[in-house]
């Protein structure tokens, strides 16, 4: 699994909602093939595990554009270290769904992106 690194190669880091560190990996989903980020996390008992930032609107009739995803905005403060090094920016924020739920749109700003994601859901 290759993991997201900034202009400089370093690994993107941030902290659940524990304080736990954690990095972020991209790979794909499986309904449309666009992108989802993900937080790569180690429990107490030192295993790896991953858990989805995005959400895939596609039944909503939102389909992201090359290089973006969907995150749903109960994440933002997971994703906020990515903006905060400037490789993922919010575009826009969308409402779906019959009880208005909200995402927003973020375009995630490192440049081989979409085959990081390829690479990484041929490994799954």
């Amino acid at each position: 699994m290759q993991y997201l690194n900034d202009s400089q190669g370093h690994a993107l880091t941030g902290t659940n909602g524990f304080d736990e560190p954690i990095t972020y990996t991209v790979c794909r989903f499986q309904a449309d093939r666009s992108l989802a980020l993900m937080t790569v996390y180690r429990d107490e008992m030192g295993n790896m595990g991953a858990d989805p930032v995005s959400v895939n609107l596609m039944a909503y009739g939102y389909i992201p554009m090359r290089g973006h995803t969907y995150i749903n905005e109960e994440y933002l403060q997971l994703v906020k270290p990515l903006i905060d090094a400037e490789q993922a920016r919010i575009c826009s924020h969308i409402h779906y769904g019959s009880y208005n739920a909200s995402a927003v749109d973020m375009e995630i700003l490192i440049d081989n992106i979409e085959e990081i994601a390829d690479q990484n859901s041929k490994e799954e």
